[in-house]
């Protein structure tokens, strides 16, 4: 539901304009808007406040500090809590700006210092690791010969055309060395070559000259003290000087975990702190005054509006004033919306998130989404097994990143989720599959068995449909009327009279009432008379238009059969991994085949019923009640790492 909302008008001392501010940011509760000012700057009214250059050289450090702990705050090795960053921000408060300035450029260089020095080791390794596994290919190609590089052999990398350039130095080496020189070559990849040239200790300088005149990237030491060793000897050295940087990198990555621990949670802090007093310096903007006395204007819940002018008047005794402007003279889309629903229905506003708020005074359909998103997924999915991974999996994700409210959400949706999907199962009797009543016939649907009855299932998928299509005309009817858009309401009232009249056409008619053919056409006729003249009183000569949408309406329903086919499509997959590993030679080949498949069918229950079920609600059942033209309330408050 939408919370109800005060407009609050705050007048004050103007010396107090800091302390006001930075007490309404620590309540965190008021929507602050703009105050309008009948004349900009003229004597004896109210004007902008603005920001005077000694605040504004405040800001533009708190700016560059912000951007230097932005910058570096991703560098810190690991996750800080909330009990180490509140009591380093108590600490950190009582400094100034000069000191805040001092330890982020401070931090800025250890930091960055560190985590260079890291992926300086890093980078060494690599290529340590890429010449030492080069190197190995060299020694299988000597088949135990000493060589050494640069002496009495040469290495070197073929790319692009490799058949042409292999053809053109073995011509030119046969040209210039005869018989004294030895060409090998393993292919690396696609279009790279290693190549290797033995020859004598005298011959080098020829050897060197012709690589160069042909453009042929020679393979050199990394390291000086390695020239003049053999290829074997070379390897042994290389695999001894990644150990060494192995450990010199454990050693870098110890000081930064001991830097992250250590300095990382008054970093966080000290972030949280910079971002609070910039916004503090931003929001005056909002706000206008006199010679004596400063106004601020906004909105707070209704609920909490009480217990925020008192904590103003206990706070500024004798100071303040505090008056609540009327709401009525405020275009609803201005207003900031709220949302307010039962602690179990909360999360289901994550679904929302994706559209702008609906207007203030209208309806939420955050609650009704979210009963429907996991009643369709269960629908789809239905499959005991199934749904409890798909639970074990969102517990474990909302366990271990819970913190994020967004991740929360979605993972307790998922949740639930999850339970639907156990319900279904237990009512079609599925346990990956037939699998479960194979192995315990006891374990029957309670409903029906899903793909033996897909009549039955595409029947209750249509009566979902017929049900969600028929409460989205109801509550567009009731929203139009309530705002006192009656033509709107009338139109919707007509292609809900008209949708019944297909019902009641396609029952009749299929023998479902208890009525004739006659009684049946009869009915059906009046229903559509009845939505033709509310057609023709709202549109006039476009009234056919809307005999039309109710043949939309009617493909609208018709579109919720694909919770059946989803279904199905589910069962098949669960059947074949089932039937596989059934018919399997060897219990070790029947089990991977039967884990695979599951999982992989599991893995498509997390996206396509998820994108499946948002879509009947997104596409079929919002467009036709939802008008999405409100403004989210956005309290003034402080920051928060998450």
């Amino acid at each position: 539901m939408i919370a109800r909302m005060a407009r609050l008008e705050i007048v004050f001392m103007r010396r107090r304009l800091a302390d006001m501010v930075a007490f309404l940011q620590d309540k965190g509760l008021m929507h602050l808007e703009e105050v309008p000012l009948a004349v900009e700057n003229a004597p004896g009214f109210l004007h902008r406040v603005h920001l005077d250059d000694q605040q504004k050289a405040e800001l533009e450090n708190l700016e560059e500090i912000n951007r230097t702990l932005k910058e570096i705050s991703p560098l810190l090795a690991r996750r800080v809590d909330d009990a180490s960053v509140e009591k380093a921000a108590s600490a950190l408060n009582q400094a100034g700006l000069p000191v805040w300035t001092r330890l982020a450029r401070k931090w800025s260089r250890e930091l960055r210092s560190l985590t260079r020095r890291r992926v300086n080791m890093e980078d060494n390794i690599a290529v340590f690791k890429h010449y030492r596994d080069t190197l190995r290919l060299i020694e299988s190609m000597l088949g135990g010969n000493q060589v050494t590089l640069g002496k009495n052999g040469r290495a070197f990398i073929l790319k692009g055309d490799t058949n042409l350039m292999r053809r053109r130095l073995r011509r030119r080496l046969q040209r210039e060395l005869g018989l004294q020189s030895q060409f090998m070559d393993k292919t690396m990849d696609r279009n790279v070559v290693l190549g290797l040239v033995l020859y004598p200790e005298d011959r080098n300088d020829t050897v060197s000259r012709i690589l160069r005149d042909e453009g042929i990237e020679m393979i050199e030491m990394p390291d000086k003290r390695l020239r003049g060793k053999s290829v074997q000897d070379v390897v042994r050295k290389t695999e001894d000087s990644i150990a060494e940087q192995a450990a010199e990198l454990k050693d870098i990555q110890k000081e930064l975990d001991a830097f992250s621990a250590g300095t990382g949670p008054d970093l966080a802090a000290l972030r949280l702190l910079v971002a609070n007093k910039m916004e503090q310096l931003r929001v005056t903007g909002n706000f206008a005054q006199s010679e004596f006395v400063a106004v601020i204007q906004g909105w707070v819940p209704d609920s909490d509006a009480g217990a925020l002018e008192q904590a103003l008047t206990d706070r500024f005794p004798g100071e303040v004033c505090v008056g609540r402007l009327p709401v009525e003279r405020v275009e609803r889309k201005r207003i900031p919306v709220l949302l307010r629903n039962h602690p179990l229905l909360q999360p289901f506003e994550v679904l929302m998130g994706l559209m702008k708020p609906p207007s203030y005074g209208t309806m939420d359909p955050s609650a009704l989404v979210g009963i429907f998103f996991v009643l369709f997924y269960g629908y789809i999915v239905g499959d005991v097994v199934y749904g409890a991974l798909i639970l074990a999996l969102a517990l474990g994700i909302r366990r271990w990143f819970g913190r994020n409210p967004v991740i929360r959400n979605v993972t307790t949706v998922y949740v639930y989720a999850a339970l639907s999907t156990i319900v279904f199962g237990v009512l079609f009797g599925e346990y990956c599959g037939d699998f479960g009543v194979r192995l315990a016939p006891w374990l029957q649907p309670v409903w029906f068995m899903r793909h033996h009855d897909t009549l039955r299932l595409l029947l209750t998928a249509v009566a979902f449909g017929v049900v969600h299509v028929v409460l989205s005309l109801v509550l567009a009817i009731y929203s139009h009327w309530y705002v006192g858009d009656h033509k709107h309401a009338l139109e919707k009232t007509g292609m809900l009279l008209g949708l019944f009249a297909v019902g009641v056409a396609v029952a009749g008619l299929s023998g479902k009432l208890p009525i004739g053919v006659e009684a049946t056409l009869g009915l059906t006729g009046l229903l559509l008379g009845v939505a033709l003249f509310l057609f023709i009183k709202v549109a006039g000569a476009l009234a056919p238009v809307h005999i039309l949408e109710i043949i939309s309406l009617t493909s609208n329903v018709m579109s919720y059969s694909r919770l059946m086919a989803l279904g199905i499509a589910s069962v098949a997959i669960a059947d074949v991994a089932n039937s596989l590993s059934r018919g399997a030679e060897a219990l070790w080949v029947a089990i991977p085949l039967f884990v695979l498949i599951h999982l992989f069918n599991i893995a498509l229950s997390l996206f396509s019923p998820t994108l499946h079920s948002l879509r009947l609600n997104y596409v079929e059942f919002l467009p036709k009640f939802y008008s999405p033209e409100g403004r989210s309330y956005k309290p003034f408050r402080k920051e928060t790492l998450w």
